[in-house]
């Protein structure tokens, strides 16, 4: 990807793609998290009976958390990389546009 400069300022979109990178890998890891909490479950009532409707409970929150986490860290992730793919056609559509614009042979 390319850094354009402009103004005395820069726009990194490599750091925007890498932060994407981040947030897709961090979504990844609450959905493994939230699959081994959701395997938490009990499915053998005995002694613990009295516990396992309010254990139950505590592990679909867990996962319920995890799966919201997922979606807005996927969320995230989609944000940035449009920003940064945007603002690189963006340029390349002005740096086309100025082209057209200079000095013909």
């Amino acid at each position: 990807m390319t850094s354009p400069q402009t103004a005395g300022f820069t726009v990194e979109t490599t750091k925007l793609l890498d932060e994407a990178k981040l947030w897709e890998t961090e979504g990844l890891e609450m959905e493994s998290i939230g699959k081994k909490a959701g395997a938490l479950r009990f499915s053998d009532p005995g002694l613990y009976t009295l516990f396992v409707p309010r254990y139950h409970l505590m592990v679909d929150a867990v996962v319920a958390r995890c799966n919201e986490a997922l979606g807005r860290m996927t969320e995230i992730r989609d944000t940035l990389s449009h920003i940064a793919t945007l603002y690189e056609a963006t340029e390349e559509r002005h740096a086309q546009q100025l082209g057209s614009v200079g000095p013909k042979p």
